[in-house]
């Protein structure tokens, strides 16, 4: 009897063992319950950090139940560990058409973490994103499959689910290969924070190559990629992605979804892949050469590739140039003297519609001494208009007071740009720290006389991260002057 009642006690035991830790096994990278509803096929490696956008199902959850979340993308060895992989979430809203981005995912931060509401049958269905990082796993030819972390609403973990499908990596390049691939920007009419998807055919059918946002979500992302910086970024219905340099097909229909539905809604198409700007078929452009995709069912605004000034004692000049122009009504230039507000200083006329490029100038006279930003708001022949800010500042005479400015660009990789003025003659010191208080670089130490200056800094010897720099100057008058910024390495 004693030999049975020590059996039953032990299955006791371990019954009681299997129910103390519920969310034990749960809480493991698992292929279940995440479901993919559309998918794209490609995405981006390394510092460019392109943000990669699907659309998913989560299920099996508690019915009318509110959850936290982030998204991560994992490898398959991630899979039966409580390792989601890796990347920076970029979580969205699409009930309050809110975008956030962090690089520190976390289910306690508000954020770091979204939220969603599951229905009756406990099913969540939404778009997920995220942006890769220089981390091993978004190497070239690897798949990535995209992970979600999901706790309750004080912030435990309950499950970590990969997705039913996966992405290849891509690498930025000049060559073709199946591994390769070439940056694509473009401009819609679209609404802004919806979501706009490539497709290699017209019916919209099968995986997308890519899919993103649309332009401004009112979110930065520490990106190397220039073309998305100059071009894409911030700019209201322009979006930024990749395509495959081995893509016989091109890109022949881009799909606008709704981004608090998911329905389908505005789309453009081209039937070989070549569009009115751009050849979409077996690119090689790579990150330095990136196609711009327009399509002439879109008033699009006017590029411009070329903005230039010039000072002649208090007389300002400014030359750009168009790479074409459609519907171009004409530019109002505009000044400010502090960056912030903005006054008209004159109207070019513009040339309508043209394939060629097109020069223009502008002469502003009889300034005072100060410094000076320039804009330019190319308007439509509808009305419609888009600010191109493409100008740098201009300084005419001595500066009033001795200041520092925000470097340019910022973040950046690997080489910024430090303005700086004097009002006076100055010994001057002007120097990056990092964030521990360690020199990194004197970028000048010695005698400068009154006026605007700029130096440049190169971050290519040290690491990504947030660094400082300090300017120190006595003025031959005996007054002193010290100010310290802070800027972004983004490797």
């Amino acid at each position: 009897m004693k030999k049975k009642i020590t059996s039953f006690a032990v299955i006791c035991v371990l019954i009681l063992a299997a129910f103390s830790t519920p969310g034990a096994s749960a809480q493991n990278l698992t292929k279940t319950n995440f479901i993919s509803v559309m998918t794209p096929q490609f995405m981006g490696s390394g510092s460019t950090r392109l943000p990669i956008v699907f659309r998913a199902t989560v299920q099996s959850l508690t019915p009318n139940t509110t959850y936290r979340y982030f998204n991560q993308a994992a490898r398959y060895t991630d899979i039966g560990t409580v390792n989601p992989g890796a990347g920076n979430p970029m979580l969205i809203d699409g009930d309050s058409a809110i975008y956030k981005y962090t690089t520190g995912p976390s289910l306690t931060t508000s954020a770091n973490f979204e939220s969603f509401r599951t229905d009756a049958s406990g099913s969540y269905t939404g778009w997920f994103a995220f942006v890769y990082t220089t981390n091993a796993r978004f190497t070239a030819g690897n798949y990535i499959i995209p992970s979600i972390v999901i706790g309750n609403t004080s912030g435990t973990t309950l499950f970590r689910y990969a997705l039913n499908d996966s992405i290849r990596v891509l690498a930025f390049s000049t060559s073709a290969g199946v591994n390769n691939c070439t940056g694509i920007y473009g401009i819609t009419g679209y609404a802004t924070k919806n979501l706009i998807a490539l497709y290699d055919n017209t019916s919209a059918t099968g995986r997308p190559l890519v899919i993103t946002y649309l332009e401004n979500i009112a979110v930065t992302v520490a990106t190397s990629t220039q073309f998305y910086i100059d071009s894409v970024a911030g700019k209201n219905g322009r979006w930024g992605s990749l395509i495959p340099n081995n893509n016989a097909n091109g890109v022949r229909r881009l799909q606008e979804y709704s981004l608090a539905t998911g329905s389908s809604l505005n789309f453009s198409n081209d039937a070989d892949g070549v569009w009115l700007s751009a050849n979409t078929v077996n690119p090689t452009g790579g990150i330095t050469s990136p196609l711009r995709l327009d399509s002439a069912s879109t008033l699009l605004p006017v590029e411009i590739s070329q903005f230039n000034s010039a000072v002649l004692k208090n007389t300002v000049k400014l030359s750009w140039q168009t790479v074409w122009e459609l519907n171009n009504s004409g530019f109002e230039v505009e000044r400010s003297e502090n960056g912030s507000v903005w006054y008209k200083a004159g109207f070019v006329k513009g040339n309508g519609s043209t394939n060629e490029a097109s020069s223009y100038s502008f002469t502003d006279l009889n300034l005072r001494t100060g410094k000076y930003y320039y804009r330019l708001k190319q308007i439509d022949y509808n009305g419609n208009f888009e600010y191109h800010n493409l100008a740098e500042s201009v300084n005419i005479g001595k500066p009033l007071n001795s200041e520092v400015y925000q470097n340019f660009p910022n973040p950046f990789n690997p080489v910024t740009n430090i303005s700086f003025a004097l009002a006076e003659d100055s010994f001057v010191k002007l120097t990056v720290y990092d964030a521990a208080g360690r020199e990194v670089k004197k970028l000048i130490d010695g005698n400068l006389a009154a006026g605007y200056n700029t130096l440049s800094f190169d971050a290519s010897g040290i690491a990504s991260g947030v660094y400082f720099y300090r300017l120190e100057s006595a003025g031959s008058s005996g007054v002193k002057f010290t100010k310290i910024m802070k800027m972004l390495v983004v490797k």
